[in-house]
């Protein structure tokens, strides 16, 4: 059996035999729209994406969960990680990760062991869902983050 997860405050064992790691890359598509430089006010639709490993999609989103966050910030995350570092495109606008990568990116945060997910009731009385690190998921971010001096040892 592999490691354990906790789901809504219960611990599951789950079967991850051959689980991609955090150095092994995947592919998150989006749909964007780009301006016709031509006839301005017109827009073009398409998709694309781009291959982060999963140590880039924890760096991204990672920090926002140190406090119990809503896991539907991990686009926007991953987005602004994107354009930030020069990944994608300028020009495009109204970007969106699709939604199974998005759903694949939580699951395999889960399943690494690096953030647990929790139900807890909504104000309007229905059930949201948030997401907070683990405390190997700590761990993991200062690693991955924490900034090294010129002379450190890798």
């Amino acid at each position: 059996m592999g490691p354990r997860v906790l789901i809504n405050g219960i611990w599951y064992k789950a079967r991850l035999d051959g689980i991609a790691g955090l150095n092994e890359r995947f592919q998150v598509r989006y749909s964007y729209k780009v301006e016709d430089l031509r006839n301005r006010g017109r827009y073009f639709d398409g998709t694309d994406a781009v291959v982060l490993t999963w140590s880039e999609i924890f760096a991204a989103c990672g920090p926002n969960f140190f406090r119990p966050t809503s896991p539907k910030f991990i686009p926007t995350a991953i987005l602004t990680y994107l354009r930030e570092n020069n990944r994608i495109d300028q020009q495009r606008t109204s970007l969106q990760i699709f939604g199974s990568d998005e759903n694949q990116i939580k699951i395999q945060l889960l399943a690494l062991g690096l953030i647990t997910i929790e139900a807890a009731e909504a104000k309007d009385d229905g059930v949201q869902e948030f997401a907070s690190l683990t405390q190997r998921g700590h761990q993991q971010l200062l690693e991955l983050l924490a900034v090294r001096g010129t002379d450190a040892k890798t």
